[in-house]
C-alpha cells in the first residue's frame, strides 16, 4: 500500500509500540527526540529515523529482510556490540534478531521487505541466491554504491516530508522503488560480508532475556544478582556485554530502568493522591535526595516538578 507519513516521538516506550523494536534503551540523559519518516511502496517499506540521544534496540523480523545504514557515514553505530566502520551496511534475515545501537546523533535509514521479493529480486538483478546465511551479518560495500543508495533514499524522504501525496501515484512510486531496488542489491550483492560470531550471538540472546525478564517485572525494581542469577551468567560477563551493547555497565542499565520507571508514574499519577517519596521508594529509591539528582540529571527537572505538570 502506497503510504507517506511522518512521526515524532518524545517518549521510549511510543516508539516501541509502533516499531519492530522489541527492546530500546536510551543511556544517556537528556531531551529525547526521535523523527522518523516512513515511506510505504509496492514491495519496499522505508524508514528514515533521526535521534537526538545514544540508545539501543533490539530489532526483531519475522518473513522479512532488512537492510540498515547510516543516512551520511558519520553517525557512529553498533551491530550486535560490534562498530560499524565507513560504507558498512547491517543486514537482518528473516526470524532474525539484531541489536542495534548508536553512540551519537543522527540518521539512519531501513529498507525492509517481504523474503519472497528479496529472493526475486536478487535472483533478478544479481543472478544468484544472496539471502544471508546467519541470522544478521555486516557487509562492506564499495562507497559509490552505497552513496548512489543513500541519495535514493534521501530523495524519497525529502519526498515523503515535502509532497507526500507524490507517493500516491503508482508509476512516481514504481519507478523509486525499482531504483532503490536495484541500489540495495548492488550493494549486498557485490559486498563483502562479514558473519555475526557464536559468541556475538549469544551475547545477542542474553540481552533479548534480559529485556525480556524487564518487561516480566516492570512493576517492581530489578537487582543485580537476581538478574544474573535468572540470566545463568555471572556478574563479570553480563558487564562486558552491556558495555559492548549499550554503553553502559548493569548497574547503571537497571538504575537508568527504575529511574524511567518511576518518570512514567509520575506523568501519570494524581497530583494530590500520590507523593514523590512513595513512587521513589517503590522502585527502590530509599535515598531521596540521591534520587532527585539522578532523576534530575536523567530528565532534566525535579521528580516534583513532573508530579505537578
Amino acid at each position: 500500500m502506497l503510504s507517506a507519513q511522518v512521526q515524532d516521538f518524545t517518549d521510549v516506550d511510543q516508539v516501541r509500540s509502533v516499531t519492530p523494536v522489541r527492546d530500546f534503551f536510551v543511556a544517556r540523559g537528556g531531551s529525547f527526540h526521535l523523527r522518523m519518516v516512513e515511506v510505504g511502496l509496492h514491495r519496499l517499506h522505508l524508514k528514515c529515523t533521526t535521534e537526538t540521544l545514544p540508545r539501543s534496540a533490539l530489532i526483531e523480523l519475522d518473513h522479512q529482510v532488512g537492510i540498515g545504514f547510516s543516512a551520511s557515514n558519520n553517525l557512529p553505530m553498533k551491530h550486535q556490540g560490534m562498530d560499524m566502520v565507513a560504507n558498512e551496511v547491517s543486514m537482518l534475515a528473516p526470524g532474525g534478531s539484531l541489536w542495534h545501537a548508536t553512540t551519537g546523533p543522527g540518521s539512519w535509514y531501513t529498507m525492509i521487505l517481504p523474503t519472497n521479493d528479496f529472493v526475486q529480486l536478487a535472483t533478478t538483478l544479481a543472478g544468484r541466491d544472496i539471502m544471508p546465511s546467519t541470522p544478521s551479518l555486516r557487509t562492506k560495500v564499495a562507497p559509490e554504491s552505497l552513496a548512489r543508495l543513500q541519495a535514493l533514499y534521501a530523495s524519497a524522504v525529502h519526498v515523503a516530508e515535502s509532497t507526500p501525496e507524490a507517493i500516491a501515484n503508482a508509476d512516481a512510486a514504481h519507478g523509486l522503488e525499482a531504483s532503490l531496488a536495484q541500489a540495495m542489491i548492488q550493494c549486498v550483492a557485490c559486498g563483502d560480508m562479514r558473519l555475526d560470531t557464536a559468541s556475538r550471538r549469544r551475547h545477542a540472546i542474553i540481552l533479548k532475556r534480559l529485556g525480556q525478564l524487564e518487561e516480566a517485572s516492570r512493576g517492581h525494581p530489578l537487582h543485580l544478582i537476581e538478574v544474573c542469577q535468572a540470566l545463568r551468567v555471572s556478574q563479570r560477563s553480563l558487564h562486558q556485554i552491556c558495555q559492548e551493547h549499550f554503553g553502559v555497565g548493569p548497574k547503571r542499565y537497571l538504575l537508568l530502568r527504575r529511574l524511567r520507571l518511576a518518570h512514567r508514574e509520575l506523568e501519570t499519577a494524581s497530583h494530590g493522591k500520590t507523593t514523590v517519596t512513595e513512587v521513589a521508594m517503590k522502585y527502590g529509591f530509599w535515598e531521596l535526595g540521591r534520587f532527585a539528582v539522578a532523576y534530575r540529571q536523567t530528565f532534566g527537572e525535579s521528580p516534583s516538578i513532573t508530579l505537578a505538570r
